[in-house]
């Protein structure tokens, strides 16, 4: 286990994002229903797609409290995890599942090809370029390997929902790209699919309109 601390965010100018969000308060919302039922719904999709075994080696890019990092290393694969928020990369450390690195997911501290598999689960809602976050992912996963983002609908009931908190810390600093535009942007690094998941439950909803309004879309990328 090893916590690193990477600062080079500071020296960008990018303002640190922990005033954002209350960790302890984040990881929390994880043990209780809805929280511990939604996580269960939206990680087991996102984890059928990332496909991990003993042998492989995992990033997960804005990790938040490690969560998503615990189940992956309940497979038996190795996990890293990048964070920018201090309080949640500390969390994520404590757990024990993985490294952690506290980095922005547009700068990853990483060498070309290093992972098995990359996958960054509700982060692209807060950055400032999804597009940035998605050639870091692509350049860090080996030829052949999954790239896999996890992504709230916002045009889903649960999306709409979160938009009508938008004047709320964290929302107030989301954004929700469309699918459309996710598998676009993946699409150039390989074959790309999207996964319609229903919070109810009801995982790989492919009809074309119940997927469509599904509040968790997955959309994974076999790098070529």
């Amino acid at each position: 286990m090893m916590f690193v601390r990477d600062d080079r965010h500071r020296s960008e100018g990018i303002s640190a994002p922990d005033a954002l969000w209350n960790a302890e308060a984040y990881d929390a919302w994880f043990v209780h229903s809805p929280g511990a039922d939604i996580f269960a719904v939206e990680s087991s999709a996102l984890l059928r797609e990332v496909s991990p075994a003993g042998g492989q080696t995992i990033l997960d890019a804005g990790c938040g409290t490690g969560r998503l990092m615990a189940a992956i290393s309940a497979t038996g694969a190795a996990v890293v995890g990048v964070d920018p928020d201090r309080g949640m990369a500390r969390i994520a450390d404590r757990l024990g599942n993985g490294m952690v690195a506290r980095s922005r997911a547009e700068a990853l501290p990483f060498p070309d090809g290093r992972f098995d598999a990359t996958v960054a689960m509700t982060v692209l809602e807060f950055v400032d370029d999804f597009r940035i976050v998605l050639q870091e992912m692509a350049r860090v996963t080996r030829t052949s390997g999954r790239i896999v983002i996890g992504a709230l609908n916002p045009i889903s009931p649960w999306g709409l929902g979160l938009l009508r908190q938008r004047h709320q810390v964290p929302w107030i600093a989301a954004r929700f790209p469309p699918r459309r535009s996710l598998a676009a942007e993946l699409s150039l690094y390989g074959p790309t699919r999207v996964t319609g998941v229903a919070l109810g439950g009801i995982a790989n909803a492919r009809p074309a309109l119940l997927g469509r309004y599904c509040g968790f879309q997955v959309i994974a990328c076999l790098k070529q």
